[in-house]
Formats: structure tokens, C-alpha cells, sequence
């Protein structure tokens, strides 16, 4: 029962994201969004989002009147379980997010000492994992995320 509801989750999710993309491209709607990489002893945090292909960064869009380091302790809690405070944080990079063309999203880090727990809801994200960046470059990635672990090396 609850792969199924995981599965009609991710059905639903991916339709939503893809009018969103939609929308936001014809409207011009600027989207603004944040991403966390979770470091641990030389392994970074991927998720496996239901309704997006390949390997991402725990993230995603901030409120309206939310900072970006706000939306990245908020997506972070949410999707993976992990509470950080945003001093915490550092700014990686800001980058052309995939919501449209006013689409930016900034990246921040965060080192941990030990491999957090986490907590994820099978809906929106169906899998998340610590991997080495090279394990995680033989995988399907999300483009920023191959080009922050390139450059990164």
C-alpha cells in the first residue's frame, strides 16, 4: 500500500511540477529557491526528488518573505529531516534554476560532523543518500549539481 501511494504521489507531484514550469515560463514569474549540499566525512547528501530525474540537492523554493538562507534551514528540515540554523550555512554559488527563465536558485553548504539521520516522506522524496562526489558523478544528476561537484574536485 504504501509503494503505491508513493508511486500516485510522484505521478501527482511530476504533473504539478511541470505546469508549474509552464506557467512560470509564459508569466516571466520570478522564482527564486535554495539548495543545500550536507557534507559528512567527504560524502555530500543527495535526494532522489519524485518528481525530477536524476540526483539533486535537498531545496526548493522560498516564501514569500523568507531570506534565502531561511529557505534553505526550512527545505532542508522538510525534505530530509535535518535541522541546521542558517549561520550554519556558507553560499556556494547562485545559479539558473529550471522553473522558467527568471528561474535563480543559490546553493549553500553545510559541514556535519557525523552523518545526520534522515527522515524522508517517500512522496516527495523517494530516496536520499550520503555518497562520495565520485560515486555520486556516475549517477544521474541534476546539471548544478554535476557542475558544483566538478568544480568542486
Amino acid at each position: 500500500m504504501q509503494k503505491a501511494a508513493s508511486f500516485f504521489w510522484g505521478i501527482a507531484l511530476t504533473i504539478l511540477f511541470r505546469c508549474a514550469a509552464i506557467v512560470f515560463t509564459i508569466t516571466k514569474k520570478r522564482i527564486r529557491g535554495s539548495l543545500v549540499a550536507v557534507w559528512s566525512r567527504g560524502k555530500v547528501l543527495l535526494v532522489k526528488k519524485s518528481y525530477r530525474k536524476g540526483w539533486s540537492l535537498p531545496g526548493g523554493m522560498r516564501k514569500k518573505g523568507e531570506s534565502w538562507e531561511q529557505a534553505a534551514v526550512r527545505e532542508l528540515f522538510e525534505e530530509v529531516g535535518i535541522r541546521m540554523e542558517k549561520e550554519d550555512l556558507s553560499f556556494v554559488a547562485e545559479v539558473a534554476g529550471d522553473l522558467g527563465p527568471r528561474d535563480r536558485a543559490r546553493i549553500f553548504q553545510v559541514q556535519a560532523e557525523s552523518h545526520p539521520t534522515i527522515r524522508i516522506d517517500r512522496r516527495e522524496i523517494s530516496a536520499a543518500e550520503f555518497v562520495t562526489p565520485g560515486e555520486a558523478l556516475k549517477r544521474s544528476l541534476d546539471r548544478t549539481v554535476e557542475k558544483m561537484l566538478r568544480t568542486r574536485r
